[in-house]
């Protein structure tokens, strides 16, 4: 639903990979994101290299947001957090955390 649909609605793309990982966490990764096309400047080190990460992390919040809103509205309560960096922009990832319900919790004590 992520990658495919709302990806597509939301970036005119579909994301680029969706993989897991070892604790069940799903990863959203796009190789050329289009909200950070305008974060890839050649040969950037020191202090901009870090003013880089820190200014493409704020425009990686508000797609997180969207993520988890978006899984949210269908049911799923998960943390979403944004991944960068600044020698490989525009490319980013997103790791979908899925959060267990109470009843979940409660069932397996």
């Amino acid at each position: 639903f992520i990658c495919k649909e709302l990806w597509s609605i939301l970036f005119q793309r579909p994301a680029s990979r969706l993989q897991t990982d070892r604790r069940g966490n799903y990863i959203i990764q796009d190789s050329a994101f289009r909200w950070l096309e305008q974060f890839s400047p050649p040969g950037v080190d020191g202090d901009l290299s870090t003013e880089i990460y820190e200014l493409a992390m704020l425009h990686l919040a508000f797609p997180s947001g969207i993520i988890r809103g978006a899984l949210l509205a269908v049911g799923v309560d998960c943390a979403v957090s944004a991944e960068v960096s600044v020698a490989s922009l525009p490319a980013c990832s997103f790791t979908v955390a899925l959060k267990e319900s109470p009843m979940e919790c409660t069932e397996s004590v």
